[in-house]
């Protein structure tokens, strides 16, 4: 029996015999599923601030060409300077995600909606703000803490997006850098609430 299925009848045997309401069943549920390894949609649930900007090269290689691991810092700290100026604040701007698949950004006071799809097997989040097209991100992370990784246009589009009143020398600080790396994912470090 693998490990996965000792967990589920461990989990199962639980709530059928303690009278565990089904809230409770679900707490084990995300319980097991971290145990494991697996981020679900059900991990999403719940209030998300953004704490800064994530950087990821799609390859090693791309990272030794960007200078390594410091200069991952750098593009994190000037990009992190820019989106400030749009009204990205950490522990300000904040993603709420809904179990009914709608979610709420608030950004500069601005509160954004939309709708979110998770694809578990591709660990992508698609976004549809609404009045936008959708974008799709690479979610890694915890239960408690995980980064969206857009490619560079989509970043760019939804920074755009949320940033509308901010005037176009930000978007264009923003795409300069973004064009200097070829190959980069972009996107949110974000912390559970």
């Amino acid at each position: 029996m693998n490990k996965r299925t000792v967990l589920y009848t461990l989990a199962w045997t639980i709530f059928l015999f303690s009278g565990i309401s089904p809230v409770h069943s679900q707490t084990i549920k995300k319980v097991i599923s971290s145990a494991i390894g697996h981020f679900t949609s059900l991990d999403l649930e719940g209030t998300w601030k953004y704490e800064g900007v994530a950087v990821e090269f799609q390859t090693d290689n791309l990272l030794k060409k960007a200078g390594g691991k410091v200069a991952t810092g750098n593009i994190e700290k000037k990009i992190d300077q820019q989106l400030s100026h749009i009204g990205f604040q950490s522990g300000v701007t904040e993603f709420i995600f809904h179990e009914d698949g709608t979610f709420r950004n608030v950004t500069n006071g601005r509160t954004v909606n939309g709708t979110y799809t998770y694809d578990n097997s591709d660990k992508e989040i698609t976004l549809k703000y609404v009045n936008h097209i959708p974008v799709k991100a690479k979610v890694t992370g915890t239960d408690t803490k995980i980064s969206l990784l857009f490619e560079a246009s989509s970043f760019l589009s939804v920074a755009t997006f949320l940033g509308s009143n901010s005037g176009v020398s930000v978007i264009e600080g923003i795409s300069s850098i973004l064009k200097s790396y070829d190959g980069m994912m972009i996107g949110m470090e974000l912390k559970k609430e």
